[in-house]
């Protein structure tokens, strides 16, 4: 896969060419047995929403149409998952690596897609526009995006918001062309979190305009971000933030440095990144270099897309007859997703 911008006339157009082979069916509600074993693939999570892919098959049950059913195996295994990039669009100093790096990690990201998982892209700067509807990866589909230049302000919070919104409309429907995949789902945000209500005030100190060095968050952005930061909590769909320039990544030789408010600034747009992702059971990377991005990737592989294929043989002889089949764990703290092709809608 390989995402790239071409620049004209003050706009951007990024070019996703998503290669990969099938998607999945819907969800796992009911199965028609017809062959022994009968295989369901399924997702465990905790109550943060971190995956969890330590269990042995004696951690599960199954029952077919209410009847307990002997587990033959549990193994751990590759499975679709749905992931959601949302890209911060506020404007940029015409030196910022940023655009450039943005390309860079969506790239490098989406070479790791395989057919059955699902993606869509938006940008956000006062409102989120929606770059790429949901999609499976498929071979032979180049979807081509216009990102135009933004001068409008940043609402950080209410971009987290909806993206909340989003990742639960996409738990819902699914079609032929558009199958629904009902697997784990996440959201990766590439920005430098900084909300336009948020900003320091500037004052005058030894002469100069500075950003106030008593910098506090004002307490409107504060009920913002709690507001966001609960919504992100009763979910469990993790948030995994790229961000850049924060104090983390501040260069000591850089000016800015030496601004105590400009500094207080950024730790505080920083820490409130780390709050949102901890609350929904993601994390927030900081990088310098794009491959520093390689572990943070790697983790969303393995809590998004890895699950178990559980097999058993049916009490009841193979029938081709449709049966209801439920997926428990003896740990009741521990969250079930199931998806398999061998399952159709209730």
């Amino acid at each position: 896969m390989r995402v790239r911008f071409i620049r004209t006339a003050g706009l951007a157009f990024l070019f996703l060419s998503i290669t990969a082979v099938s998607a999945q069916n819907g969800p796992v509600y009911q199965v028609v047995v017809a062959i022994d074993p009968v295989a369901i693939d399924v997702a465990i999570t905790d109550p943060q929403g971190r995956s969890v892919n330590d269990l042995s098959r004696d951690d599960f049950l199954v029952y077919e149409d209410g009847e307990p059913q002997e587990l033959q195996s549990a193994e751990v295994i590759g499975m679709p998952y749905s992931i959601l990039l949302l890209v911060d669009r506020s404007p940029r100093d015409a030196r910022s690596d940023w655009p450039r790096f943005v390309v860079r990690s969506v790239d490098l990201f989406l070479k790791n897609l395989r057919g059955p998982d699902r993606l869509a892209v938006a940008g956000f700067d006062d409102r989120v526009s929606v770059l790429v509807d949901w999609r499976p990866s498929r071979n032979g589909i180049v979807q081509r995006v216009m990102l135009r230049k933004s001068d409008r302000h940043t609402r950080f919070f209410e971009a987290v918001g909806w993206a909340s919104e989003e990742m639960d409309l996409s738990s819902v429907g699914g079609t032929q062309a558009q199958p629904l995949i009902h697997g784990r789902r996440g959201v990766i945000v590439f920005t430098d979190g900084r909300d336009f209500d948020m900003y320091p005030k500037y004052v005058t100190a030894n002469g100069q305009t500075v950003p106030d060095p008593f910098y506090e968050v004002p307490p409107s952005v504060e009920m913002r971000f709690e507001q966001s930061r609960e919504r992100l909590q009763s979910r469990s769909v993790p948030f995994y933030f790229v961000a850049v320039d924060t104090d983390k990544q501040l260069s000591e030789k850089s000016p800015l440095a030496k601004l105590d408010g400009w500094v207080k600034f950024l730790k505080e747009v920083r820490t409130r990144m780390e709050g949102l992702a901890e609350s929904s059971g993601g994390v927030a990377a900081f990088p310098k270099r794009i491959e520093d991005l390689l572990p943070l990737y790697d983790k969303i592989q393995r809590d998004l897309g890895t699950g178990y294929q559980l097999k058993y043989t049916s009490r009841r002889p193979a029938d081709g007859k449709v049966r209801r089949v439920e997926v428990r764990v003896r740990d009741t703290k521990l969250r079930v997703y199931q998806s398999s092709t061998n399952y159709y809608p209730h």
